[in-house]
């Protein structure tokens, strides 16, 4: 299985995207993710890359498969730890990295705590009371700790920067 067609015009398009958001991000505009996103769709438009479905979509085409997942099955339960199970594991962790550095990051520059060269104290000791929350709240069944979810709360109230 290769990667395809590296030569044809919407892989080239999507590179040329992602050096439009390096550049938009080197220069500090803001959005320039989204800028980048919605201007390489504009182009992939214009010059007709995007190509429209003929199908239509009715809930009763969902009949056939709404609520048919079979858990077990999909995270091959039954023969072990399947690599359906690490992949939704990697996911979850890199997930949860994000959020908790992005809240951490926000929290410690609104507080003073980062230091000149960007870096935080302490950050390992930090992300690990926050790994441990994490693991407490997964078996208690809570999505993320009171803790992070006021951390969370504070930074949307206080227009936290970017």
């Amino acid at each position: 299985m290769g990667l395809g067609n590296l030569t044809a015009a919407t892989p080239a398009l999507a590179v040329l995207g992602l050096l439009v958001i390096a550049a938009l991000q080197a220069r500090a505009i803001k959005g320039a993710i989204l800028v980048g996103i919605l201007g390489t769709a504009g182009a992939a438009w214009f010059f007709g890359l995007i190509h429209g479905s003929s199908l239509s979509y009715h809930w009763a085409d969902l009949s056939s498969t709404a609520f048919q997942l079979n858990i077990p099955a999909a995270l091959n339960l039954k023969g072990g730890i399947g690599v359906s199970l690490v992949e939704i594991v990697f996911v979850f962790l890199f997930v949860d990295l994000f959020d908790n550095v992005g809240t951490l990051m926000a929290v410690t520059k609104r507080a003073g705590l980062v230091q000149e060269d960007g870096t935080v104290p302490r950050m390992n000791r930090i992300l690990l009371a926050d790994s441990i929350a994490m693991l407490f709240g997964a078996l208690a069944a809570r999505a993320r700790s009171p803790a992070t979810s006021r951390a969370h709360r504070a930074c949307r109230w206080a227009g936290a920067p970017d």
